[in-house]
């Protein structure tokens, strides 16, 4: 049956549409087996990503590249969960050596070691854009990992999620293979038996791979008490000479760890900083209102002439918005935050924001208003202050 002649539109409108829906798959689908006008843009959405869990999703993408090989073009996303038991056969595995244009890759369950040789030969030829690193994913070695982005110069965001230990042994000739450090980096909460010294030892390094921090502009990290060295390391990363660090994420999980003001972060290098602080029960996770009078004691040791020029904080409550009470003894912390942020020493502050999530009700105005008037201090020094 030919095209209803009304639907003859030019071909930049139908892709407009189509690109207005790269999100719905439900949609695409519809759209692709309703009208073939749109169908040479609804491809590119509908089979740019595959996910590879079992021997038969990998002969369903086996069967669907051989009946129109043109698809494996299309495919720039990857995401491997295969399942951790030994019974698993790997060797499916290889309908990846038919995905040439792989620019995103996420490791969410298997074991690199029993992979067939050719996918990882495979899988080290691309450029990644963006890495990801999965709890339930095992390396044995760091260089591994080093050998699998080496041609990855252009790396912009990685999140590693440890579980298991690895050696730092490397065979990688990095002075041959220049692997840059992510742009941006996540480190997901660490098992209390991962060797975060490693982690933190070649942060240190300046040899150029994926391990090394000091070109890295954002790091985005979980703090909690499952891990209490983790803080100590990360302190010694940040006081680093010559780092290219500049956005520092810390979320503080459950359950949270006992603070005290000898132990603080020394933040006074990095330009952008933000806190989310978890406003839980007390008596099993701890009081946020001590995470929060930790982070005024790391902001009253910081050096002359720090680089900060934002703060966000961010409280985050698990109770529904009716329900949540900002409790009033943080009243005080306000005054005290004011009366830090506005030393001598923070000159480049520009901007403060205090995020509550969900926002308190009833009251929300009242309380705003009553949270703006301890910051006077800032105010009189032109700082902007803005409540969320």
């Amino acid at each position: 049956m030919s095209e209803p002649r009304h639907l003859s539109f030019p071909q930049e409108i139908c892709d407009a549409i189509i690109d207005l829906l790269q999100y719905d798959r439900w949609s695409l689908l519809s759209v692709s087996l309703t009208c073939r006008v749109f169908y040479p843009r609804t491809r590119v959405y509908l089979f740019s990503y595959a996910t590879l869990s079992s021997e038969s999703g990998c002969i369903r993408l086996a069967k669907l590249i051989s009946l129109s090989p043109q698809l494996a073009l299309l495919f720039t996303s990857l995401k491997i969960k295969a399942a951790s038991h030994n019974s698993i056969d790997y060797r499916p595995f290889s309908v990846i050596e038919l995905l040439v244009n792989l620019k995103h890759l996420t490791l969410s369950g298997g074991d690199w070691s029993r992979m067939p040789d050719t996918v990882v030969t495979s899988l080290q030829s691309h450029s990644y854009l963006t890495f990801r690193i999965c709890p339930s994913f095992k390396f044995r070695s760091i260089g591994e990992i080093c050998l699998l982005l080496q041609t990855s110069p252009h790396l912009r965001w990685a999140s590693f999620w440890f579980k298991r230990t690895f050696t730092e042994e490397c065979h990688l000739d990095h002075s041959l293979h220049s692997t840059p450090a992510p742009v941006a980096l996540h480190i997901g909460e660490a098992e209390p038996t991962f060797p975060i010294e490693t982690l933190l030892k070649l942060a240190a390094t300046s040899r150029p791979c994926p391990f090394s921090f000091r070109n890295i502009r954002t790091l985005n990290i979980i703090l909690s008490s499952r891990n209490a060295m983790l803080r100590q390391h990360l302190n010694q990363y940040l006081v680093l000479v010559g780092t290219s660090l500049n956005i520092l994420h810390v979320n503080h999980s459950v359950p949270v760890p006992m603070y005290t003001s000898s132990e603080t972060l020394d933040v006074s290098n990095v330009n952008h900083l933000s806190v989310i602080i978890l406003q839980c029960d007390p008596n099993y996770f701890g009081r946020g209102s001590q995470i929060f009078e930790w982070w005024i004691s790391n902001l009253s040791v910081v050096k002359e002439h720090s680089t900060i020029r934002s703060i966000t904080f961010e409280i985050v409550s698990p109770i529904s918005e009716t329900g949540m009470q900002v409790p009033l003894d943080w009243d005080d912390l306000w005054t005290r935050l004011d009366e830090c942020l506005a030393s001598y020493k923070l000159v480049s502050l520009q901007h403060v924001v205090l995020k509550f999530r969900p926002r308190p009700r009833p009251g929300w105005d009242v309380y705003k208003a009553r949270i703006e008037g301890k910051f006077s201090l800032l105010k009189q020094l032109g700082r902007e202050v803005v409540l969320e």
